[in-house]
This record gives C-alpha cells, sequence and structure tokens, in this order.
C-alpha cells in the first residue's frame, strides 16, 4: 500500500493558503519566487537588463504560483511581459496591488492611484482606481474605474473573517481617517466603512499595514506643519471592517528632531511591530540616521505602555526609507540599497533574534518589496493541490513553525472526517474523501490554523477473467480482462491477454492519464494428478479401474 504523507506547516491564518503572492517581480529585469523546498527565496536575475526597475511593483500569480500579471509605475504586463495596459502617468506610490476576485479563478483586480494636477506634494489630490484583469481572454474588463472623490495616499488589504472576501483599506491624506471597502464575489462596494481618527489637521499619512492574523492595523503619519511624526496602532474587526482601541505614539526626539516611519511590519504571530524610524527635523530635512526598533504587542493596553515595549535591533545609518516585508518563508526582508537584511525569526524575543543580509547583484529600488496579503500566506512544506489516487493511504500531519506548548490539534474534513489525533490516517482513500482538510493546532494563547485541498483520482476498475480454473500438466491458462482493456503483465509486454504454462504468482496492471496504476495479483498452482481405484484390496485374479 502507498503511504502519501501531507505536512503542514503552519501560520496564524484560517484561511486556505494560496500561492497568488509568492513571486515578486520588479519590472523585467529582478524577481523574487518562494515556490522552493521550505519557501526560501531564489533570486532570478535578467541579464539583459542592467538596471533595476523603478520601485513599486505589483505582481500576483494564480493559485498554484504561476505568474499572471505585473506592473510598475508605466504600465502593466502579462505573464510573458508584455505591455497590456499603459498608464498615462503615476506618481510613485507603494500602495498599489492587486487581488484575485473572490470566487473565481480569472479575474484580478489592480488597485493603483492616479496623480493628480496640482504640483505642491502636501496638496496633492488623488483618487482610488481600479482595473479588472480577465486571464482567460487576456483582456481589461474594467479599466480605470473611479472609486472615491478623495484624497488617498496608502492603501493596504486583508482578508475578510469569512475567509473568502477581502477589506481594502486606504487612509485619507490629510485627516487620517480610515475607510474599509469589502470586496466580495459580487465586486467592489463602493461605500466604505468609515473610521474616524482623532488626529491634528493637516497631517500626511506615510504608511498602512495590517496584521497577519487580520486582527492589528499600524498607521504612521507626520504632522505637515512641525513635521511631529506619529504611529498609531489599532484593533481591525476583520468582519465589520470597523476599528477600534486605538494607543498614539508621537515620535518626537527633541525641539528639532522627530522621527517617522515610512514602513513597518508585523510578525508571522502577530505579536511584534516592526518599523523602520527615519530622523527628520522641524525644516522637513532627513538626517542620516535610521533605525529598526521592535514593538512588543502583547498585553499592551496603552500609549505609554507600548512606547516602553520598543527596543532598537537594528542601525542602518545612512541607508534611508528601507521597507519591510513578511516573506512567506517567515522571515521579514528589509531593503537597504544592493543588500537586503533578513529577520529570521521575527515571533522570537529581541535577546534571540537573528538577523543576516543578502548582497544583491543588482541595486534594488527604494521602496522595491510589493503589498501582498500576508493573511494568504502559508508554510505548508508540500504543493497545496495534492492530487492522489483511489486506495491510498492518507497520512495527515502538522507542524507550526514555532512551538507551542502542550498543543492540541483538531482536523476536519470531506465525508465527515473530524479527529482529534495529532497525525490521523486514512486508509484506502476514495473519491469521497477529496476536498479541503483543515487543521487547528491550540492552547490557551495561540490557535493555528490551515488547511490542503485533497484531491482523488479515479483508477481504472477491471475484472479480470482466467479461461478455465485450473492449471494441468502441459496444459495452459489464458487470462484477459473482461473490459478487453490493454493491459501491462508482470513479463513487461502490454497486451489483451497473457497465456500462463506453469504455476506462479502473476501480477497485472493499467495505468490511466492521472498516473494512477490499478494492480491485481493472481497466484495459479498446477494441479498434481491424483491416482484413484475403485478398490484397495485384492484378491488373485481380482481387477480394478485406476482414473
Amino acid at each position: 500500500m502507498i503511504k502519501i504523507y501531507i505536512l503542514l506547516f503552519l501560520t496564524s491564518t484560517p484561511l486556505f493558503s494560496q500561492r497568488e503572492y509568492y513571486n515578486w517581480y520588479f519590472g523585467d529585469s529582478t524577481a523574487i519566487t518562494f515556490i522552493t523546498p521550505n519557501f526560501e527565496p531564489k533570486f532570478l536575475y535578467n541579464s539583459k537588463n542592467k538596471k533595476g526597475e523603478n520601485g513599486y511593483p505589483v505582481s500576483i500569480s494564480d493559485r498554484f504560483g504561476n505568474l499572471v500579471l505585473t506592473s510598475d509605475l508605466k504600465n502593466i504586463k502579462d505573464y510573458n511581459h508584455n505591455i497590456i495596459y499603459e498608464f498615462d502617468f503615476f506618481e510613485t506610490q507603494s500602495s498599489r496591488f492587486a487581488i484575485r476576485k473572490p470566487s473565481t479563478d480569472s479575474l484580478y483586480y489592480v488597485f493603483e492611484m492616479p496623480k493628480n494636477h496640482s504640483y505642491n506634494r502636501l496638496s496633492t489630490y488623488r483618487k482610488f482606481n481600479y482595473w479588472v484583469y480577465n486571464s482567460e481572454i487576456k483582456e481589461f474588463i474594467i479599466q480605470n474605474e473611479y472609486i472615491r472623490d478623495s484624497s488617498v495616499n496608502v492603501l493596504d488589504f486583508t482578508s475578510h473573517k469569512n475567509g473568502e472576501d477581502f477589506w481594502i483599506v486606504n487612509c485619507n491624506y490629510f485627516t487620517g481617517n480610515i475607510h474599509c471597502y469589502l470586496l466580495s464575489k459580487d465586486g467592489l462596494n463602493k461605500f466604505p466603512i468609515l473610521n474616524i481618527v482623532d488626529l491634528v489637521d493637516s497631517v500626511l499619512t506615510l504608511e498602512v499595514k495590517i496584521s497577519p492574523d487580520s486582527k492589528k492595523i499600524v498607521v504612521s503619519y507626520i504632522n505637515v506643519n512641525n513635521r511631529i511624526g506619529t504611529t498609531l496602532l489599532a484593533d481591525f474587526d476583520n468582519e465589520t471592517g470597523l476599528i477600534s482601541n486605538y494607543a498614539k505614539i508621537e515620535t518626537k526626539k527633541d525641539e528639532n528632531t522627530s522621527l517617522i516611519s515610512l514602513s513597518c511590519e508585523f510578525s508571522p504571530n502577530s505579536k511584534s511591530l516592526f518599523v523602520n524610524y527615519n530622523d527628520i527635523t522641524k525644516e522637513g530635512t532627513f538626517l542620516q540616521n535610521s533605525t529598526i526598533d521592535r514593538y512588543n504587542l502583547t498585553s499592551f493596553d496603552n500609549s505609554i505602555n507600548l512606547q516602553n515595549r520598543k527596543k532598537e535591533i537594528l542601525n542602518l545609518n545612512y541607508n534611508l526609507f528601507s521597507k519591510l516585508k513578511l516573506t512567506p518563508s517567515n522571515k521579514i526582508f528589509i531593503s537597504s540599497q544592493n543588500y537586503i537584511y533578513t529577520i529570521n525569526n521575527p515571533n522570537e524575543k529581541v535577546e534571540n533574534l537573528e538577523i543576516d543580509s543578502i548582497k544583491l547583484r543588482k541595486t534594488m529600488p527604494t521602496f522595491c518589496f510589493p503589498r501582498t496579503n500576508t493573511s494568504q500566506y502559508s508554510f505548508i512544506n508540500i504543493n497545496h493541490f495534492q492530487y492522489f489516487c483511489e486506495n491510498e493511504d492518507l497520512y495527515l500531519k502538522a507542524i507550526p513553525f514555532s512551538n507551542i506548548t502542550s498543543a492540541s490539534f483538531s482536523w476536519e474534513g470531506p465525508n465527515g472526517f473530524y479527529s482529534i489525533e495529532e497525525s490521523p490516517i486514512i486508509k484506502n482513500i476514495s473519491k469521497s474523501d477529496e476536498g479541503y482538510y483543515k487543521v487547528k493546532v491550540y492552547n490557551e494563547s495561540d490557535t493555528l490554523s490551515d488547511s490542503t485541498l485533497v484531491t482523488v483520482n479515479d483508477i481504472i476498475k477491471f475484472e479480470l477473467i482466467m479461461s478455465k480454473k485450473n492449471l494441468c500438466e502441459n496444459d495452459s491458462i489464458i487470462l484477459y480482462s473482461k473490459e478487453n482493456y490493454e493491459l501491462l503483465w508482470n513479463n513487461e509486454i502490454t497486451s489483451k491477454s497473457f497465456t500462463v504454462f506453469e504455476s506462479g504468482t502473476y501480477t497485472v496492471s493499467i495505468e490511466n492519464t492521472n498516473g494512477c496504476i490499478n494492480e491485481k495479483i493472481i497466484e495459479i498452482q498446477e494441479l498434481e494428478p491424483k491416482i484413484t481405484t475403485t478398490k484397495t484390496t485384492f484378491c488373485e485374479g481380482d481387477s480394478t479401474t485406476l482414473s
């Protein structure tokens, strides 16, 4: 019997994880793919293009990890990097991204923010537009659709609690108010959930990020009058789109200098926040100082408590405007010109953090990492879409990346399957066993969830026929299928029949187009002649009949 193991490495997401954000393209010159063993990054370079592309890239793949489209500041390209749409002009923006429409496999939304006609950056009037691309017919079915008459500066997105829909989150350019738009199978709802943020007037929103568990949001602002930065952290309700429990930190260093954050990122377990702070004077001049700080988010209850939980973990000196990005490999990337710093274990305590650097063959542009839905990341060490054959044994096993003390397990699946075993087994799987298998690994403080899709392919069923029941000396038996199939016999010959001349064990199999093999084994024994007589005792002159 063939044993199939499904090994799941889990992150804190209740959704079925897919590979739409496992390929990061930066124009035509550079790319990073995480569709590798253990999701370790593989850097791809186009030697014909010696320069790095402009920043703010967009790339999305289908749920199997096949590239669908990419975008830079000038145009949108298909999977072959052919231009399929050219923009008139877009100002540099770090909040561009693409999302697959819920309940479809071929419709993809691309969100952009066109530049207005103002030349004063602090009074820039931005629109919030989108395109919809059909990957089957390779055409845009919606182009440059206008969403809201509002000043928008930064965007992010995350998954809805139902595991199907998405929240598109934007921040008003001046007030900092947060708008949450629902994207469902019915399309984009242009009437947002409005969250009022109690900030002073004339703030510039610099960054917004939502945690991988879709339960926290962080926004960074700068007051355009005195250049004082503010970091705001709050709870995000991914069912209603409402934001609550605000904690605000003013990052003023002294009378002349403040800290502003242009980038931040949550740890995979959403219990830590990493922020890139840059020094800026009240006149608006950036100083040559840039740090990465970490906030401990466990059990904080107010701004003072949160500020006391901040520790510097890395000084980037003159490498300003570094971008932080959580990767599918459970690490955080930090861009820094021709290096990428990596926080290898961002879930750990500060004193246990491991930080390395990767030297790049090409200089990466500022703000180079794409926006991705980190709540869709999976740390599964196999393909998410597994194809098996009938009658195989299915072994399920879940291993969290981070240790969960005294963990309990809960499995649910098709055909009424339920188990609380750590590694349940399903014997002789059939078509009724295919579908999604969901697992929860949990204790009193942590709950990790994930799932995988199992497809069970049919085998070709056949009935083996023997031309006669018994094989006698100097005799033969013909084997064939009732369905008259071409079968593979144990002499490695494929034919519709096989002639047996001697006793032994014989195998016969047939394989379908899915690679599923149905094999039968038959034992044939040669009958030994038996002599019988009509009588066993004789007198002189008697006779008997032998048979």
